[in-house]
């Protein structure tokens, strides 16, 4: 089953994502078997409409503020009072994102402004300020959302602030 290969994946590279992915894959892996192997059948419930915009809010700000700390799904749910899973699956459906990949989203738009702001700190640094559990985890999870490697990123942004401003005309 895929989720026991991601969560061995997991466990056997040291939880390079934190604790937010591994609590995610716990609940799949729950579901999963209260769905296969329960003895009474259940109907999951079904959730329609999303979280309402101001506990989306609270949830951002909560990850804003605390976006370099290793994150749970029960911290992003007891700030709205609901369930781990119930409020995975409202917020997977308010912002079109699960939870864990919306937190990694959020720590790459954090690396990329302090690359953009600073000329001093080391890529490595900024992504271990903002929350990446190791170097490797970090550059492979920003190749995968910015299309580039943060070092390259980080020279490119480094060259366009040398350049002079386009003349109008």
């Amino acid at each position: 089953m895929a989720v026991l290969l991601a969560m061995t994946t997991d466990l056997n590279e040291g939880s390079p994502a934190g604790r937010l992915y591994g609590d995610a894959l716990g609940t799949a892996l729950a579901i999963h078997l209260l769905h296969r192997y329960a003895v009474r059948r259940h109907t999951p419930a079904t959730y329609r409409g999303g979280l309402p915009g101001y506990r989306v809010k609270r949830v951002f700000d909560f990850i804003g503020d605390n976006l370099a700390e290793d994150l749970s799904l029960q911290q992003l749910a007891d700030i709205v009072d609901m369930s781990p899973h119930y409020f995975a699956e409202l917020f997977k459906q308010s912002t079109g994102y699960p939870p864990h990949r919306y937190v990694l989203s959020q720590r790459i738009e954090r690396v990329k402004g302090k690359l953009a702001a600073s000329t001093r700190s080391s890529v490595t640094e900024v992504g271990l300020e903002v929350g990446f559990q190791n170097p490797s985890h970090f550059a492979r999870i920003f190749q995968k959302f910015v299309g580039t490697s943060p070092s390259r990123f980080q020279s490119v942004v480094r060259e366009e602030r040398r350049l002079p401003a386009p003349l109008s005309g």
